[in-house]
């Protein structure tokens, strides 16, 4: 029997093929590459759960997953995928409205004030 490690993270296309993802880390997956069959920890990442696959594996207890090829490894890791940024759309009339709202109050006012001024330069002001 041998052991190995593999980071599902820098090797996501090495773990896919077993039905590993990022996310499911930390994981064990018992493979066979004579027979091109393994089988995958159904489970808590815990020395009892891990313990009672492999025992059930070796009985033969364990339904094993069929590989058509063994996955390659890239050396030194894959490269990130390229992160796809998705554009959040909402509405600008909550934001607008509040500035258009604001901005004609603030029209008003200057009016006002002008009406005002223009009656008091005319020698009508009276406050």
């Amino acid at each position: 029997m041998q052991f190995s490690w593999v980071d599902a993270v820098s090797q996501p296309t090495f773990a896919t093929a077993f039905g590993v993802s990022a996310s499911a880390a930390p994981t064990l997956v018992l493979l066979s590459p004579r027979k091109l069959r393994f089988a995958r920890l159904a489970g808590r990442f815990e020395q009892a759960t891990v313990q009672a696959l492999i025992e059930r594996l070796l009985t033969g207890q364990v339904a094993t997953t069929p590989l058509t090829s063994l996955p390659s490894l890239e050396e030194g890791g894959e490269a990130p995928p390229a992160e796809v940024l998705e554009e959040e759309e909402f509405d600008l009339s909550d934001i607008m409205g509040e500035a258009v709202a604001e901005s004609a109050d603030d029209r008003a006012a200057l009016l006002a004030q002008a009406r005002i001024a223009a009656t008091c330069s005319a020698g009508a002001c009276h406050v």
